[in-house]
């Protein structure tokens, strides 16, 4: 999928990894209307100059972000996570979250759950 957006041409490859797809349904079981805010929300990090959320560290610079969103009733601090990786070509949806369920992700699965993506 290939997303355009006005103004500077901006076209980024928007990918899924393996599970996430699976969380994202998981999570909208319990939340109506969450796919759509995720959907949107890779909407603007894939045609944003800046992405939102903050860079995780630890990845060796790799542009990593996790993204708050309100989730199950409860505002963004305790809402649902996103785990994304962008870079000139592509965003990769890699996790999805509720902070209800998992505190954080470990640095360490991110960095394996990076390797097919260089």
């Amino acid at each position: 999928m290939l997303i355009s957006l006005p103004g500077p041409v901006v076209e980024r490859r928007l990918q899924y990894a393996s599970g996430f797809r699976n969380q994202l349904k998981k999570l909208a079981r319990r939340q109506f209307g969450l796919s759509d805010r995720v959907d949107a929300l890779l909407r603007t990090i894939a045609g944003s100059a800046q992405p939102p959320g903050s860079q995780i560290q630890g990845l060796a610079g790799r542009p990593v972000f996790e993204v708050r969103l309100p989730f199950g009733g409860k505002g963004k601090r305790t809402g649902a996570r996103s785990i994304c990786y962008r870079d000139e070509e592509c965003v990769v949806a890699l996790f999805l979250y509720s902070k209800g369920d998992m505190a954080d992700i470990p640095v360490k699965e991110i960095r394996e759950a990076l390797v097919p993506y260089p």
